[in-house]
């Protein structure tokens, strides 16, 4: 659902081309081909997902490893906190000294 959402605020603001990275193999490897999924509600919203991207190449999805995805996982974590869409005031300290953790500096 996360996928979507980003790729529906990203069209809908015209921030294109755009790259989509997930640590969801499953789909990920559903969006880029035309192999469907085993589970029915993954498979409606990869169909969603697909029904949104344009038919040129504005938009890349790519498959991260979670370990180098921590970052996104972890603003993820902190918007669904505050379910819906989360909009900060500005005041992200909190992620700029999550982002300069010297336990993640291999992936920067």
């Amino acid at each position: 659902m996360a996928i979507r959402q980003a790729i529906f605020l990203a069209l809908q603001f015209q921030l294109h081309p755009f790259i989509v990275k997930s640590d969801s193999l499953e789909v990920i490897s559903c969006l880029n081909s035309s192999v469907s999924s085993s589970d029915r509600f993954l498979d409606d919203i990869v169909k969603d997902i697909k029904a949104l991207l344009p038919s040129d190449d504005f938009v890349t999805v790519m498959y991260i490893p979670r370990s180098a995805n921590v970052v996104a996982h972890e603003v993820a974590q902190r918007a669904r906190e505050g379910m819906g869409i989360k909009l900060w005031d500005g005041s992200v300290v909190w992620l700029m000294d999550f982002c300069t953790d010297p336990v993640f500096s291999e992936y920067q």
